[in-house]
């Protein structure tokens, strides 16, 4: 027993970046990573790609040359186009992740434009009212309230 020593180890692991499991928080959920981009592949390629799996009416956000951000909530493979969370992306990609919060907001469907709604749209505009009866917007009102 006397014969076991301690030794400092030669390379000390406790130096450098600690990783935090709180700095994952405040990345955006939605965005998501596409990695291990070819080099000859432009936007316009990953926007076609993306259009062939459902998802055309993404944002797209270049990072380098290997790496581009999309707001959008599933994840799907490809041939040659990989996404990933933005939990386990790169770090460059979470920085700007965090930068251009502002820029990568989910997307949103459109509303559904009814008469009623244009109408008060143009009215607004113009500045005039329209002569529509009461009964007549009453009855869209109505039919505004079942699409909810």
């Amino acid at each position: 027993m006397d014969r076991i020593k301690i030794q400092k180890p030669l390379v000390d692991r406790t130096i450098g970046e600690e990783w935090d499991a709180w700095k994952n928080i405040d990345l955006p959920t939605h965005v998501l990573e596409a990695y291990s981009i070819p080099r000859r592949t432009t936007l316009e390629d990953l926007r076609d790609e993306l259009a062939k799996i459902g998802c055309a009416d993404v944002s797209l956000h270049k990072v380098d040359d290997a790496h581009s951000m999309l707001a959008a909530n599933q994840l799907h493979s490809n041939k040659w186009l990989r996404l990933r969370k933005m939990a386990n992306a790169s770090l460059v990609s979470q920085n700007v992740a965090r930068s251009s919060a502002s820029r990568l907001r989910p997307h949103k469907l459109r509303p559904r434009t009814t008469p009623f709604v244009a109408r008060r749209l143009v009215e607004g505009v113009l500045g005039k009212r329209s002569n529509v009866s009461e009964h007549q917007l009453k009855a869209e009102l109505s039919s505004l309230k079942q699409w909810d």
